[in-house]
């Protein structure tokens, strides 16, 4: 039996959580034994950052694409923040279902839970589920071998925003080393309205599950946002050279801090 099957044959309980987050408390459902679930808290590094971010990098009655949106924390968040629709992708059917939960428990009125992938281009990509945490599921082709594989449809940030009446202003994107294929499925959007983008950047998962270099993906997003800042030790600073590159990716791999988040923009902070 694969590690999918007996994830379901557990039949995994569902579990509620109240946080204490910005405008209010803030309601999260998951499963019971997920490690995600159990840990999520506003108080980590990269969600404390990422909720300061919101109040300037979501503009308007502009759309907000939570990608790899899990049970919908950072969903709650931008629905909070910004005036427009939040649009929140999760393509793992039981995290989906757990998303749309959150959703409902937080009385999100602007927010669509999407069961979609989005990557590099349309099709059809296997999904690999780790069965004691959510935040580890990987959509690759190549998951460094991972066992419990579904089949999973996937589209572009592209395709997706060509369906929409309004253009995209924020995006936040955490897939587990997939960042680059969805930055890649989103070029022509990003070209035309401009949005800012909170973007994890792990060397582990970029490296290991999807074959990417680290320096290249930063050289990349040099290339398509004027501004590409980086956060450390409470503060940020910007990458804007390759000597920046090198040092940013030294300090990650001399402080053994393989996962941080970066925030790339039209406009400087």
């Amino acid at each position: 039996m694969s590690l999918f099957n007996r994830f379901f044959a557990r039949r995994p309980s569902g579990g509620t959580r109240v946080l204490s987050g910005p405008g209010g408390p803030l309601t999260l459902v998951g499963r019971e034994g997920d490690r995600y679930f159990e840990r999520a808290s506003l108080k980590g590094r990269s969600e404390a950052i990422f909720s300061a971010l919101l109040a300037r990098g979501v503009r308007g009655e502009g759309a907000a694409l939570d990608i790899g949106a899990n049970v919908g924390l950072t969903t709650v968040l931008l629905a909070r923040c910004g005036e427009g629709p939040v649009y929140a992708f999760e393509p793992h059917p039981p995290t989906f279902g757990y998303l749309q939960k959150t959703i409902a428990a937080n009385g999100l009125a602007n927010v669509s839970a999407v069961n979609l992938a989005l990557g590099r281009e349309a099709g059809t990509l296997p999904f690999f589920v780790d069965t004691d945490s959510s935040a580890s599921h990987v959509v690759s082709p190549d998951a460094g071998g991972r066992e419990g594989a579904i089949e999973v449809p996937i589209s572009t940030v592209d395709a997706f925003a060509a369906t929409l009446d309004r253009p995209v202003s924020f995006i936040k994107i955490d897939a587990e080393g997939a960042e680059p294929g969805i930055l890649a499925g989103a070029a022509a959007t990003l070209a035309r309205d401009k949005p800012n983008v909170f973007v994890e950047f792990n060397l582990f998962t970029l490296m290991a599950l999807s074959n990417v270099n680290p320096r290249q993906m930063l050289t990349d997003l040099r290339a398509t946002f004027p501004y590409v800042y980086r956060f450390s030790q409470g503060g940020h600073w910007p990458i804007a050279s390759d000597t920046d590159i090198v040092d940013y990716l030294h300090e990650m791999l001399t402080t053994h801090e393989i996962n941080t988040d970066l925030y790339c923009s039209f406009s400087p902070l």
